[in-house]
């Protein structure tokens, strides 16, 4: 048997309209399971926690394959700082009062200041300290961030092509580390890819498109 290490943030989980039995995920445990497969799946997956967890992911978890689908949290403009956001959310009254005008104020406060949780930069260096732990024995998988819908692109300024530059970027360093970076999206409209009600999490169509191209490259 295998060790497989997946790591998906939201766009690998089941949501209130889209059971599990939907998720690529699961569909790849149905076709693994004679295989040992470990996963971290969290809603809000930053590539900050996976450069913390990369040497206990190799150190613990032994893997033959890792694979990983995250991305957006980074690409995204934040409207405030994390740090900021912190702070309001742990003053009850703050919260009440500002949280409805940051959601209603969205737009502008990304278009106002560039805040990325992490920059380009910083997201490289990441990457490539992640991308090392490709070896003789572990194979390294990377799927693409899914595009943006129309809710995503009228509530965040420039996604559409802050989600091109951060695949880009994972793109060319999964290339200069031979490793597979995986587009299951490309030639599909984004209407047909995303949920139109927040115009990111996947539909169970391209839920099928992620699975069919794991099976394509042998996964």
């Amino acid at each position: 048997y295998m060790r497989i290490v997946i790591f998906p943030d939201s766009l690998g989980i089941p949501r209130e309209y889209l059971p599990i039995e939907d998720c690529w995920v699961d569909k790849f445990f149905s076709r693994h399971n004679e295989d040992k497969i470990y996963t971290l799946m969290l809603p809000g997956l930053s590539i900050i926690k996976i450069y913390e967890y990369r040497d206990k992911i190799m150190n613990l978890y032994n893997p033959d394959i890792i694979i990983f689908h995250f991305g957006i949290v980074d690409a995204s403009r934040r409207a405030l700082p994390d740090t900021l956001s912190i702070v309001i959310s742990k003053i009850k009254l703050f919260s009440r009062i500002l949280r409805p005008l940051i959601s209603k104020y969205h737009y502008l406060l990304t278009k106002l200041f560039n805040i990325h949780r992490v920059r380009p930069d910083k997201f490289i260096y990441y990457l490539n300290e992640i991308m090392s732990l490709k070896s003789e024995k572990t194979d390294i998988y990377f799927i693409s961030i899914a595009p943006s819908g129309e809710f995503l692109i009228n509530k965040t300024f420039n996604i559409k092509n802050d989600i091109n530059l951060y695949n880009d970027l994972i793109k060319s360093v999964c290339i200069s580390s031979d490793i597979k970076f995986i587009n299951p999206y490309r030639n599909y409209k984004s209407e047909q890819i995303v949920n139109p009600n927040d115009g990111h999490h996947l539909t169970t169509f391209s839920h099928d498109l992620v699975d069919k191209a794991l099976i394509e490259i042998g996964l």
